[in-house]
């Protein structure tokens, strides 16, 4: 993808991919601080029994999500299931 952008002269915006060259033309979410304060926040609110629901593991964005599920479990000390 860097690449491609430094051979473009038409602006490229890239969505959830991180670029080594070109920073500036990428935006990504951190998905695994994103899921963790979700699962932290339904804890709060007295949630215990929480399901994760994902597609395919090949994916870095759901082995990140997966990740921040698994971490907001275990820092609130409930056992995942």
């Amino acid at each position: 993808l860097d690449q491609i952008i430094e051979k473009c002269e038409q602006p490229i915006m890239v969505l959830n991919r991180r670029l080594r060259k070109n920073s500036s033309h990428s935006v990504w979410s951190d998905h695994k601080a994103s899921c963790q304060d979700a699962v932290s926040q339904l804890i709060e609110k007295g949630h215990r029994e929480i399901a994760f629901i994902t597609g395919s593991l090949d994916s870095p964005t759901g082995v990140e999500r997966l990740s921040g599920y698994k971490d907001a479990l275990a820092q609130h000390g409930i056992a995942l299931r």
